[in-house]
């Protein structure tokens, strides 16, 4: 079994995702990962290595790798890269699908990937199935993270399938990700708000604060309790938070009935 390293934080996720977390000796932007709690099984033992942000060469040679996973903002050390080891520069993408395909055919586990996909779209057609039975399909639904003096908003490729497969409603004229104001969450009303929790811990405004707001207090979701504080990841583009993001729809719709 190759050993990668040097490898980005999603393709780090690529391969925990399909039980390869033994190959994995280091990961660049591995304290990232920590911020995640899908993760927390596979950092907190500390048999990963951090690679910095920026990929460490020192480091890397420390571990000899059999094979290096780098993505295309390493390309200007590519000849570094390649010198430690064979080098494979995968280009990032929204659609994890496909990344997770071309990280697994590193390992020669293109099988495992193909599972691992096949056991997220059961996984879909099943929660779009609970949201039908339980009426909430067709919902106006918001995914949010506190930033600023307001929020961060997330659509677009990675919360097309929340959207799209699952069945929830999405606001017209907004963008893949953006910034909105607490009265411009107001203006919309959504059915719905998953609430993101901040990682950063750089938002001016904490839910305890909202939570004593008028404004927010008078929102069609906060009225019925269809406010979700959620981990972030599954706001995320990558395969451990989308699927953990199915898990957290179930347990919701489940409840719905």
């Amino acid at each position: 079994m190759p050993h990668p390293c040097d490898l980005p934080t999603p393709y780090a996720d690529h391969l925990f995702a399909i039980g390869e977390t033994a190959a994995v000796k280091g990961v660049a932007g591995l304290k990232s990962l920590r911020n995640f709690p899908v993760y927390e099984a596979y950092t907190k033992e500390g048999k990963i290595a951090d690679l910095g942000d920026e990929p460490h060469l020192e480091k890397i040679l420390e571990l000899n790798p059999d094979v290096i996973i780098a993505w295309e903002g390493d390309e200007n050390r590519y000849e570094q890269l390649s010198k430690i080891a064979p080098t494979i520069l995968i280009p990032s993408s929204e659609n994890w699908q496909v990344t997770i395909m071309q990280v697994a055919a590193v390992m020669g586990e293109e099988e495992k990937a193909q599972q691992y996909i096949d056991s997220y779209r059961q996984k879909l057609k099943d929660v779009a199935s609970l949201m039908e039975q339980s009426g909430e399909k067709g919902k106006t639904a918001l995914f949010l993270m506190t930033w600023g003096k307001g929020f961060n908003y997330y659509g677009g490729v990675r919360m097309s399938p929340y959207y799209k497969e699952l069945g929830f409603t999405p606001f017209d004229k907004m963008g893949d990700y953006g910034e909105i104001s607490l009265e411009g969450v107001s203006e919309l009303n959504p059915d719905y708000i998953f609430l993101g929790e901040d990682f950063t811990r750089s938002a001016d405004v904490a839910l305890k604060e909202l939570e004593q707001n008028p404004v927010w207090k008078n929102l069609r979701a906060v009225k019925n309790n269809r406010v979700f504080v959620v981990d972030t990841e599954i706001m995320g583009p990558l395969a451990m938070g989308q699927y953990k993001g199915l898990d957290v729809i179930e347990s919701i719709m489940k409840g719905s009935k």
